[in-house]
């Protein structure tokens, strides 16, 4: 449910103009391990993959919330 959330948020972001398919696909991928995470299915992502997550999201958000 709350994949699909996300999923129509960054959508309609989107949409909206505030950024572009490249950005979504990004978010969409973070928001896939997250998912994953939550529902104890680790050997779908590695540390690595979170790591890039947690930096990702806090340049988008320093970007994003200026």
């Amino acid at each position: 449910m709350l994949a699909r959330k996300f999923a129509r948020l960054i959508d309609d972001l989107k949409k909206a103009g505030a950024f572009n398919e490249i950005k979504a696909k990004q978010l969409r991928g973070w928001a896939d391990i997250r998912n994953h995470a939550a529902h104890g299915e680790f050997d779908q992502f590695s540390s690595t993959d979170v790591r890039q997550m947690i930096d990702g999201m806090t340049t988008f958000l320093a970007d994003f919330l200026k």
